[in-house]
């Protein structure tokens, strides 16, 4: 990809001045089962060589074909123009059935947890083929295709004809549906415009949606904002002035009522249409006899102030009647429709729509059913598409009703899912039979949340059936995840899941299908309250398995091998149908708390450079670089180069070496470290490792504050230099070489996850400790090595890993200078943790809470294998394939996918064992290039 915005002589139209931020405060769900779409037929021809169209799209089926655009002569037809994503994640832009013309990318777009921005820009005058399409992804055009063909010049599209056009269907028949969200579509007829005139990138490099109300739309352009959801038909409103509002097709705009559990009643004539969310007369009643009556109940109540809108004709007396008693003045002789408050609730059990004194003759009628202004329709509410899911966080507080807060909204993940099947927007799971697992795409750490879930079906079968309830989740793996998990059985009662088995905590607390089900999670605190039908039916305090903070937990739903469960999952894109305990709020990104590090690229960041054989500046770091990390990538005759500003740059370790220290390297070495980055250049005998001409490099550098100091945590001094808040420290020190409990302060002020130590003096092994060790006081691994973890029983890492210190071994820290480099996690920003493989190319699922810049990650048992190093600047683009070997000093090889890099996290995408060794374990470290919670840290 190139530059976000970068000029091109093909797109000149641009916004009159700086466009505002955009808060974009709805959208509009594609159910692929709902067979949902939007068509329109113009009245006239636009411009059908030059148009641009612009969304945003949040994925929920991944690996199937879905339609974004398609327009063509008539439905049917096979010659068709489309925009869509392939069965294979790619995304595909074609002409003519893709006989005129066909671009699809070789990168793959398979993130559901967060939103995409694609702009696909059009303009077939172009006298150079590739500048006749042009497309963006979160503002950097996509230039990498597996298929490659432009349309010929001055070529005329069906786009922009006054054909039929639909969005989220193929135009050809409707097998091909659209499966996600899509928010603020934008259509140009007559200009083709580059991502700026939709977005920009922000002060922390996301990109953003801006306000296009500027913009010159032309005669067939329109801008869907998906806001008026007052009806079906308003959601296809065209917001651009030019009136171009779609037709729309199986798409729900409103539904409050809840209709598996409200029992509608009359003595005559049939009562459902008087809640189908029509005006006019909807049900009518005879006046002969005051046993006619429109009778409705509800289960579970409604909370709120209720108003009827009804009429009657004739010298008839009419009454309404709420929880068993009149309410209101009796009335007669409405001849037109009036609008009656009722009066506010805290319990609203049924209502009453009656004949209290009869004169004979014509009828009245009842209209509509209002709660807190709005029409109560009898369907379901899980069935509802317009949401508040956006790709904007939004400002407004939550009151806990759902239905408020934009931001993205946590669903349920298809990335973690094993087996069943996900529907309307990954928010209902039908599990089916057999055991089945998926979790939510947020967890989170602190904070106050509430979800509900609603037992629609099979959730009483079998002797596991379905399960309601989250779990710990620093890694999701296809199954029951462990060690923690908080779970609601509808017969065992209340259970928690550790150690491999349920220990259970209350029983006789049972709920059965049509029963909502809520989790108030206070992560602050470690205490769930757990409610069925607005009632609370069980606190409990779970800090005796976690400490508060310490762990991601996430909403997960699970059966067991028996049963067929179905439920329906809201986590507040839509009215919860009970309020939320006081203080917890919707699952979104914009209530996650605002993280300390809100651009990763401040702390760490990766720089590619072709070497000159002589003395060369890299710059365009947002730092003053103090541990930088060197590799050729194109040779293996050069091995990694380490440097760091506590040992002085022209000093060089290897990691792929047991050897001492450099010092000057005859391999080559810095310069020094600058402002913006650092200078390579030539060793003491000319050999240029770091710079060699016509070499390619990678350079991943980390800031580790402004000085160093000495610390006397410890037993013994050290020189430390430390950047606490990106939890990152340089350690120097003389270790004594005696076992025990020597120990020297690190400066991070938090536990370490992570430290690698080295003896500088003399040649020794690469010793690395981890928090994720099965045996954190004893284990290590050697960072110059493939092999598994030593289970060390004769010596300890000393006086063992602190908040202030570091403890080291006699084994490894004889008496001799030592260089440690320690690494925290830091909310948002970085994190040490482990996963399980499972041997499948649809391998784990780790959860990180950022989108990652760089992931090393290890096998540390079974086979022997290589540690692995992934990065966003050599892949900036899923699947990433490019790793280089700190153990070895390998080129980058051409490879198969190994693992996608998310907006929330990773997932690994090999069979291969050393990536993915069935139930062995893998450590990984991470940096983030963004934090989830900004902007849903953008899908890739």
């Amino acid at each position: 990809m190139s530059i976000p915005g970068a000029a091109s002589t093909l797109f000149l139209a641009t916004t009159a001045g700086a466009a505002e931020a955009l808060e974009i405060s709805r959208s509009l769900r594609f159910n692929q089962a709902d067979t949902a779409y939007l068509n329109r037929t113009p009245g006239s021809a636009g411009n059908r060589r030059t148009y641009t169209l612009s969304f945003w799209v949040k994925k929920c089926d991944i690996s199937d074909e879905g339609f974004v655009f398609s327009a063509s002569s008539s439905v049917g037809a096979n010659g068709r123009d489309g925009v869509r994503f392939e069965n294979g994640d790619n995304f595909r832009v074609f002409f003519n059935g893709a006989s005129s013309g066909d671009l699809i990318t070789t990168a793959l777009f398979r993130d559901p947890s967060a939103w995409y921005h694609f702009v696909v820009a059009v303009d077939t005058t172009q006298s150079t083929a590739s500048d006749r399409v042009k497309i963006y992804q979160n503002g950097s055009q996509i230039t990498a295709f597996s298929t490659a063909t432009y349309p010929s010049q001055n070529y005329q599209s069906d786009i922009c004809s006054n054909v039929v056009h639909r969005i989220g269907s193929d135009t050809r028949n409707t097998s091909n549906n659209l499966d996600a969200y899509l928010a603020e579509v934008n259509f140009i007829d007559g200009a083709a415009l580059g991502p700026s005139s939709f977005g920009q990138a922000d002060a922390n490099g996301v990109w953003q949606a801006i306000d296009t109300a500027g913009l010159t739309f032309g005669t067939n352009g329109f801008r869907l904002k998906f806001a008026d959801n007052s009806s079906d038909a308003a959601l296809g409103t065209d917001s651009s002035g030019n009136s171009n509002t779609w037709t729309v097709n199986n798409i729900t705009a409103s539904s409050v009522l809840y209709s598996a559990n409200t029992t509608s009643t009359g003595a005559a004539n049939s009562p459902t249409t008087a809640f189908d969310g029509a005006t006019g007369p909807r049900w009518s009643l005879t006046c002969e006899s005051t046993s006619n009556f429109l009778g409705v109940t509800f289960n579970p109540p409604l909370v709120g102030q209720l108003s009827v809108v009804s009429y009657s004709s004739n010298a008839s007396t009419f009454q309404y009647e709420v929880n068993g008693s009149n309410v209101g003045t009796p009335h007669t002789g409405y001849s037109s429709l009036t609008e009656d408050n009722l009066g506010t609730y805290t319990s609203i059990t049924s209502f009453k729509y009656k004949v209290a004194t009869t004169s004979g003759g014509t009828q009245g009628g009842f209209s509509q059913l209002k709660l807190n202004g709005t029409v109560l329709v009898d369907g379901n509410p899980a069935n509802i598409d317009s949401l508040v899911d956006s790709p904007s966080n939004g400002t407004q507080t939550d009151t806990g009703v759902g239905n408020e807060v934009v931001g993205n909204y946590c669903t349920l993940n298809p990335l973690s899912q094993l087996s069943g099947t996900l529907s309307n927007g990954n928010l209902d799971y039908n599990l089916g039979s057999g055991t089945k697992f998926v979790s939510g795409t947020i967890a989170v750490k602190s904070g106050k949340y509430y979800w509900e879930a609603k037992a629609v079906s099979g959730t009483t079968n079998g002797s596991v059936g379905g399960r309601f309830g989250f779990s710990q989740s620093s890694s999701i793996l296809h199954g029951e995840n462990g060690p923690f998990t908080l779970t609601w059985h509808a017969t065992s009662g209340i259970q928690v899941f550790t150690s491999g088995s349920y220990s259970t905590l209350l029983t006789g607390t049972n709920y059965a299908d049509g029963d909502t089900l809520g989790c108030a999670l206070d992560a602050d605190s470690n205490i769930a309250y757990f409610y069925k039908n607005g009632s609370l039916a069980y606190t409990y305090n779970f800090s005796s398995y976690i400490s508060a903070g310490s762990q991601f937990l996430t909403p997960t739903c699970w059966n067991g091998s028996s049963g067929t469960p179905v439920w329906t999952y809201n986590f507040g894109a839509r009215a919860f149908a009970h309020s939320a305990r006081t203080n917890h709020k919707c699952l979104c990104t914009a209530n996650l708390p605002t993280p300390t590090i809100a651009d990763g690229s401040k702390y760490f960041d990766t720089k590619l450079y072709t070497g000159n054989g002589g003395t060369q500046a890299i710059t365009n770091y947002n730092f003053s670089p103090d541990w930088v990390w060197i590799k050729s990538r194109s040779s293996s005759s050069y091995g990694h180069m380490l440097f760091d500003a506590v040992r002085g740059a022209a000093n060089s370790l290897f990691s792929q070496s047991t050897s001492a220290e450099g010092t000057p390297n005859a391999y080559g070495k810095l310069n020094s470290f600058n402002s913006n980055g650092f200078t390579v250049a030539p060793g003491s005998s000319d050999s240029t490792n770091v710079n060699a001409n016509n070499a390619t490099y990678v350079g991943w550098a980390w800031d580790a504050g402004t000085s160093t100091v000495t610390n006397n945590d410890g037993s013994i001094a050290s020189q430390v230099r430390a950047q606490p808040s990106a939890g990152f420290s340089i350690v120097s020190f003389t270790a004594s070489g005696s076992a025990g409990s020597d120990s020297c302060g690190h400066g991070l002020n938090a536990v370490p996850g992570m430290v690698i130590i080295k003896r500088r003096d003399a040649s020794d092994n690469w010793l690395t400790w981890h928090s994720s060790f099965s045996n954190a006081q004893r284990n290590y691994i050697l960072l110059d090595s493939t092999a598994a973890i030593t289970l060390s029983t004769n010596d300890s890492w000393g006086a063992g890993m602190t908040s202030s210190v570091i403890g080291f071994r006699s084994q490894g820290t004889a008496a001799g200078n030592m260089i440690a480099y320690c690494f925290a996690p830091v909310a948002g920003y970085s994190a040490m943790g482990s996963f399980e493989g499972n041997g499948n190319a649809n391998g784990p699922f780790i959860y990180l809470g950022f989108k990652p810049a760089l992931v090393i990650l290890k096998l540390i048992e079974g086979v022997a294998s290589s540690w692995k190093i992934y990065d966003n600047t050599r892949d900036p683009d899923n699947p990433i394939e490019k790793q280089l070997y700190p153990n070895s000093s390998n080129a980058e090889p051409s490879d198969d996918a190994r693992c996608d890099f998310l907006s929330n996290g990773f997932k690994i995408r090999t069979a291969g064992s050393e990536d993915n060794y069935n139930n062995n374990t893998f450590i990984y470290y991470a940096v983030a290039e963004n934090p989830f919670q900004a902007n849903g840290g953008l899908a890739r």
